[in-house]
């Protein structure tokens, strides 16, 4: 055994000769005093890099999954942190392509190492969640970098100082967990939960605080949080709030958060619209006649009319036509964003999604005006569901939002499929369709069809795509694809359940 004495205490001449052997099995070398201490220290040094050693390999690979290593101070939890960082974890879109090696990452239990910010209060997990919402739900509601993301940038810093808007925005991305994960709330949600009841209870009964912008916003986040619960009486009554609050601060253009809120708002306000079916609360009834001034211009100088008598003797080509070159210039807007994410300003991101929020209030407006002229209008029915699938287009390439956890999308798909077996009805036994008409049926029908989740839904779709394929005389996807760019498609739009109907619908074609 080699060991090495300390040279500190040898003359100069001996340092050279400090390496000697120490011969273990010896009787006279192994009872020597200070050999028996090396020999004690070297297998000590041993046990402990066995020990560390062992220790490392009881951790999983990384190349699987994120190994995440939480505080003790939260046990109840680990658990379902581990099980979520073994997924996926957005409710949205991400691009396809084999996942990179990840370093194992230690999250600590607090934001705010320094304790400088007023919002640091020990939540459970707080840095776990607040990273999933600025990784993986504000990334994908406006796409640009972290930096310059209102959803991250200017809400987080907020939330940094108001412990209400804090746990608000944490319950949202527990609430967000438990939707892509397909189960119950967690105990993570319920901690977050009743915390935010009792500190919303608290500020409401401040005379200083209740009307201020964290105040306003924590209650948009409790909206958007029921958004993914679906829970339509509260929901019902927090947009009742919500509402009155902003005509007590005196309007939408009176609210602070360097837009975000305002911005925020109008997108939590189109979706729980969309879900109920109902007008937004915070924009006017706009007329779809004048359609480049509604998306150019700001929805509260817009011409308020309920007239659609003109847009419904427009022909439905043309105004899908005229609809998707605004969509076109979104997408555009889009890719230049997504491109540069961190070299994009918060002002472009803010344009971004008001031209996104002023299409999504014309789709909605239009679906409801031709949805009251169907007595009047036999072609309104078709123009309604072409409007459906509008808003299905929409909000899955420009908000990302996955059909399987999102409620919005799940009743779009179910209207557009009411609406759709209406016009069969309507239109039985007649053989006089324009080819326009028809395809723009079988555009509706393969958005809608992307959203399809289970077999009942995937064989409805089938069944209606091969009858329509056939009129119009389908064999492959090299002639739908034209058909499609002639509306709305997207490479997105291309998922896992297209393909799969795609390729009944084909089987279908040969042998039929």
């Amino acid at each position: 055994m080699a060991t090495k004495a300390s040279a500190n205490n040898l003359p100069e001449d001996e340092v050279s000769n400090q390496w000697n052997w120490v011969n273990v099995s010896h009787p006279r070398d192994l009872n020597h005093a200070a050999n028996i201490s090396t020999i004690r220290r070297r297998a000590m040094l041993a046990v402990h890099r066995n020990k560390r050693r062992t220790k490392v390999k009881k951790i999983p690979s990384t190349q699987k999954h994120h190994a995440i290593v939480i505080s003790k101070r939260a046990p109840s939890v680990e658990r379902e942190i581990e099980e979520d960082s073994n997924q996926e974890v957005s409710l949205y879109t991400s691009s396809s392509g084999s996942r990179t090696p990840h370093c194992v990452l230690k999250v600590p239990n607090t934001i705010d190492m320094g304790r400088c910010y007023a919002a640091d209060l020990d939540y459970p997990n707080q840095q776990y969640l607040l990273n999933h919402w600025s990784s993986a739900m504000a990334s994908h509601l406006i796409p640009v970098g972290t930096n310059h993301n209102p959803m991250s940038s200017v809400w987080v810093y907020h939330a940094l100082g108001d412990p209400l808007l804090m746990c608000t925005l944490l319950l949202h991305a527990a609430a967000h967990l438990d939707a892509v994960n397909h189960r119950p709330p967690s105990r993570v949600t319920l901690h977050y939960g009743m915390e935010v009841t009792r500190r919303m209870n608290s500020r409401l009964d401040s005379k200083d605080l209740y009307l201020q912008d964290t105040s306003i916003a924590a209650v948009v986040m409790i909206l958007a949080n029921q958004l993914v619960t679906s829970n339509l009486v509260e929901m019902q009554i927090h947009l009742n709030a919500l509402e009155r609050m902003v005509q007590m601060r005196g309007g939408l253009q009176e609210l602070g958060m360097d837009g975000a809120l305002q911005m925020t708002i109008k997108w939590v306000d189109i979706t729980a619209a969309m879900f109920q079916n109902a007008r937004p609360r915070f924009a006017h009834a706009a007329s779809p006649t004048r359609l480049a001034d509604l998306i150019t211009s700001d929805l509260s100088n817009a011409s308020v009319s309920s007239d659609l008598q003109e847009f419904s003797r427009v022909d439905i080509t043309t105004a899908l036509f005229r609809l998707r070159q605004e969509i076109i210039i979104l997408t555009e807007m889009q890719s230049r964003l997504m491109a540069c994410p961190d070299r994009t300003s918060t002002a472009e991101a803010m344009e971004f999604a008001s031209r996104r929020t002023s299409i999504e209030h014309l789709l909605l407006f239009a679906r409801q005006g031709l949805a009251s002229m169907h007595r009047t209008d036999q072609d309104a029915r078709l123009r309604e569901a072409c409007c459906i699938a509008g808003s299905i287009y929409v909000s899955y390439v420009f908000h990302g939002l996955q059909p399987r956890a999102t409620m919005v999308l799940k009743m779009l798909k179910r209207r557009l499929m009411s609406c759709v077996e209406s016009l069969e009805l309507e239109n039985h036994g007649k053989s006089d369709q324009l080819p326009a008409s028809i395809a723009a049926i079988f555009w509706a029908l393969c958005v809608g069809g992307t959203m399809a989740v289970d077999l009942e839904e995937r064989t409805w779709f089938v069944l209606r795509l091969s009858r329509v394929a056939k009129q119009l005389g389908l064999m492959c996807w090299e002639q739908v694809l034209p058909i499609l760019n002639c509306f709305l498609w997207h490479e997105k739009m291309e998922t896992k359940a297209w393909k799969d109907i795609w390729a009944d619908v084909q089987e279908w074609i040969v042998t039929n």
